[in-house]
């Protein structure tokens, strides 16, 4: 063994990186060879030998941990370290099993289950839950009460269970460490190592046998079984100290840091193995995404404020941009869940990357450029496709009630090209209309996106502009909307637009109550869900304002939206209140008035959150939206328990589409002030 102290040997922080390398390193070994009728008899033992010394060395680190630091942040930072990222990848690894409602909300809220292959991940969770109670509440005798947590573990589920005692042993052997140390100088320590490897040994022997295998599953059964992973543990922490070459190289520590990323993502990659070049493929693909996934929750873990938010942001963005690639990738291969979560992984460097994108002596040069090639690539997908022959009437919607509107006919009878009723509010169908005379009112979108990019330039700076624009390119989401020729995105992308302009000019309901009164009223003849930004940016200063304000300004707002309507409403009332399909219906239909209260109470929450923050406000605004549009197809799916047509035209997941321009706006916007030079220089 090396003469050094054990304290500046194991008890490292360099020397226990290498020890979880080794663990994580084994265990997707076991799991790679697993499938395979050569699996060795003792593969188990090494997979969980491994996560008996990931359970010992949090007990270790945490207990150390605690004699500096205390208590001190203890919940943040294990909430951003383990519980943050171990959420993040439950719910983008649904796809990956046939979804069962029940198990997920067990899985979500830690509960000890059977079923859930990050058992590991809930099962350290509820060390550091013992731990922080132990230490918190009873703190004479936080001992006692780990070893209490310890026996209540013994009849958690068999996989938790039998690993009961190592996360104990490892706060012991922190308490202890100064007499572990004067054992390792007086050179008996080796010899309680190579006992302890031979009890272990032993154990193992008997545990194997048939009449102790009967016993599987029982409390006995998962306390041998639990001794002995702990008695094989000081022979597992010993091996950097004889083999001194894995201390010197990077492959042990690097892969010890990820080791948390590492052993969650390839769980969810292990059921796709049934070759060998299955493991090389699906092995790769695992360290790069958990290449991906570890700097992002390094940056999350340092982040303070806006950073925050901003991180936030991608991640919604990322989710967003993923369920579209799940939906179409899962019409071409059985494996879509894996293709979908490559590129998720992709999304958040290349967004890092477009931050640093381009020099700032090359930034105006570059933005017209690249606005300039993705319209012309939208356009370009657009006219690719026949629009009577896309599945999707969003464009007939407008196009055709147009069409009827200018033959005379009552609009909102006109029939899409599917066969459909069309929705779009008045304002919404004349902003169309110049596009419309051009043969194509998918040409919106273009126009749209030109602006929501030239708004962030002028308000926010080149910089934002650029990192927008890359941002648009990267999400499948606006392709397909592009490709479809439909409006939704268009509208956001507008009033994200407008919002940016508002906020940075320092518009308020205190300076231009009427005005803007006015310009509610009108966004309202777009979408009804147009309420929900407005809202969040309009609300503190409507506190603000006199009672009278407070109450003339929604109604003057609530007027405009119904003046838009009145010549419809003289043409034929009945038509537009009364018929099968009008147009309030077909905007509100999918709704619950439970929803709705709750979406008021979070809006009103958000734009007290806000204070005036533009990034905090764009993310809010893109929250707000999010949740509308997820949360009205959780509830119904709740309903009418039809948990797998998510993906079926039974529910449209474009609409959360609504929050992209707000969460690329959240994302771009930095404290940079305008640079007052225009987007296309002389």
């Amino acid at each position: 063994m090396d003469n050094k102290p054990l304290t500046s040997t194991i008890f490292q922080r360099d020397y226990t990186n290498v020890l979880r390398g080794m663990a994580i390193i084994l265990i997707m070994a076991v799991h790679a060879w697993e499938p395979f009728s050569s699996f060795p008899w003792c593969g188990n033992l090494v997979s969980s030998l491994g996560v008996a010394v990931f359970l010992f060395l949090s007990g270790y680190g945490l207990s150390e941990s605690y004699r500096q630091k205390g208590l001190d942040g203890f919940i943040r930072r294990k909430f951003g370290r383990i519980v943050f990222p171990y959420w993040i990848w439950l719910v983008f690894t649904i796809p990956f099993r046939e979804f069962n409602a029940a198990e997920l909300a067990g899985n979500i809220f830690f509960l000890p289950s059977g079923n859930n292959y990050l058992y590991f991940i809930v099962y350290l969770i509820h060390c550091y839950a013992a731990f922080w109670l132990a230490h918190r509440f009873f703190p004479r005798h936080d001992t006692a009460v780990l070893a209490l947590f310890s026996v209540v573990s013994l009849f958690f589920p068999p996989l938790s269970a039998t690993k009961s005692l190592s996360f104990l042993a490892g706060c012991l052997a922190s308490k202890h460490s100064s007499r572990i140390e004067d054992m390792h100088k007086a050179g008996t320590l080796k010899r309680y190592v190579m006992a302890a490897t031979v009890a272990a040994t032993v154990l193992y022997a008997l545990k194997a046998l048939p009449a102790i295998q009967e016993y599987k599953g029982t409390l006995p059964f998962n306390l041998l079984v639990s001794a002995d992973l702990l008695l094989f543990t000081p022979a597992f922490i010993a091996i950097p100290l004889l083999m001194p070459a894995l201390r010197r190289g990077k492959i042990m520590a690097t892969a010890g840091m990820m080791s948390l990323e590492l052993y969650m993502i390839h769980s969810a990659f292990v059921y796709c193995i049934a070759s060998v070049t299955d493991v090389i493929i699906f092995y790769t693909a695992s360290v790069i995404i958990a290449t991906v996934f570890h700097r992002y929750n390094s940056s999350w873990l340092k982040s303070r404020g806006g950073e925050s938010v901003r991180l936030m942001s991608i991640l919604l963005y990322a989710a967003v941009c993923y369920v579209m690639a799940l939906k179409y990738t899962m019409r071409l291969t059985p494996h879509f869940a894996y293709i979908a979560v490559g590129y998720l992984a992709l999304l958040y460097p290349m967004i890092q990357l477009a931050a640093r994108a381009c020099p700032p002596r090359q930034q105006h040069r570059l933005t017209p450029l690249l606005l300039a090639a993705l319209c012309a690539g939208l356009a370009a997908a657009q006219y690719h496709f026949d629009p009577y022959t896309i599945k999707v009437d969003r464009w007939s919607a407008i196009h055709n009630v147009i069409a009827a509107l200018l033959d005379g006919e009552f609009p909102y009878l006109a029939q899409t090209h599917l066969g459909g009723y069309a929705s779009p509010f008045p304002v919404w169908m004349v902003a169309h209309i110049p596009f419309f005379f051009l043969g194509n009112v998918g040409l919106s979108i273009i126009a749209a996106t030109a602006v929501f990019t030239v708004t962030l330039q002028r308000c926010h700076g080149t910089r934002a502009a650029i990192q927008a624009t890359l941002m648009l390119l990267f999400s499948l989401n606006l392709w397909y909307e592009a490709s479809v020729r439909s409006d939704l995105i268009t509208n956001f992308m507008l009033l994200a637009a407008f919002v940016i302009y508002i906020h940075r000019k320092g518009i308020s309901l205190a300076t231009h109550p009427w005005s803007l009164a006015v310009i509610c009223g009108l966004w309202l003849s777009t979408r009804l869900t147009c309420a929900l930004p407005l809202f969040i940016v309009l609300f503190p200063s409507w506190l603000r304002l006199t009672w009278g304000k407070r109450i003339m300004i929604p109604a003057v707002a609530l007027l405009t939206f119904m003046l838009t309507f009145l010549p419809l409403l003289l043409w034929d009332a009945d038509a537009l209140l009364f018929s099968e399909y009008p147009p309030f219906l077909l905007q509100t239909r999918q709704g619950h008035p439970g929803d709705v209260v709750l979406i008021v109470i979070l809006c009103t929450l958000l734009a007290l959150w806000h204070r005036h923050d533009t990034r905090r406000l764009m993310f809010g605004q893109a929250v707000a939206l999010t949740a509308i549009s997820a949360g009205t197809m959780v509830h119904n799916m709740a309903i009418y328990n039809n948990w797998d047509m998510i993906f079926q035209s039974d529910y449209d997941i474009t609409y959360l589409d609504m929050a992209l321009p707000f969460l690329i706006a959240a994302t771009v916007i930095t404290q940079e002030k305008p640079t007052g030079k225009k987007l296309f220089p002389q």
